[in-house]
C-alpha cells in the first residue's frame, strides 16, 4: 500500500475559521512549538529526542500541512530554526505565515538593557513578528502572590 502523503490545499470553503486580533487576520487555532524545540516538559531524555528528531525539514514538512489547511499563525521562542523552517513553508506554499512570538527578558529596572524588555521587542520585531508577548517565565516573575498583583 502506498505511503499517503499531504493534500492538495483545501478549497477557500474549507479553509480553518480566521478572527482579527490587533488589525491581523490569524487562524483560529495555533500551531505551537514545544515539540519543535524540545520542551516536552516530561524529561531531559524527551527534550533531547524532540531536538535531534525535528530538523528544519521535518518542522517544514508539518507547517506546511497546517499551511495548506488554514492555519498559518504559530507562536513560540525566538529561534533561528523556526524563522527558517516557517521560511522553507512560505515559499512551498506560497503563503505567509503569522509569528507569535513569546521571548524570556529581565522584566527588572536593574535589567541590563541588552537583557531587558527593550532589547526582546527589538529582536521580536527583527525577527518578523506579527505580535510579541513576553513568556510567562517572565511576566510570573511580576506577580505578587500575596495581594494578587502585577
Amino acid at each position: 500500500m502506498a505511503e499517503k502523503t499531504c493534500s492538495k490545499p483545501a478549497a477557500k470553503a474549507d479553509m480553518f475559521p480566521r478572527t482579527v486580533v490587533g488589525g491581523a487576520s490569524v487562524s483560529r487555532m495555533l500551531i505551537g512549538t514545544n515539540w519543535f524545540l524540545g520542551y516536552s516538559h516530561t524529561s531531559a531524555a524527551k527534550d533531547k529526542f524532540i531536538v535531534s528528531y525535528q530538523t528544519r525539514k521535518n518542522i517544514a514538512d508539518i507547517l506546511v500541512a497546517f499551511y495548506e489547511r488554514g492555519v498559518d499563525t504559530m507562536m513560540g521562542m525566538p529561534t533561528p530554526i523556526l524563522r527558517e523552517a516557517m521560511g522553507d513553508a512560505e515559499q512551498r506554499t506560497g503563503r505567509k505565515g503569522i509569528l507569535i512570538l513569546t521571548p524570556g527578558f529581565n522584566p527588572l529596572p536593574d535589567a541590563k538593557a541588552a537583557e531587558g524588555p527593550e532589547a526582546a521587542f527589538d529582536a521580536c520585531k527583527n525577527f518578523g513578528a506579527t505580535f510579541c508577548l513576553p513568556h510567562t517565565g517572565t511576566t510570573d516573575r511580576l506577580i505578587d502572590k500575596m495581594d494578587g498583583t502585577i
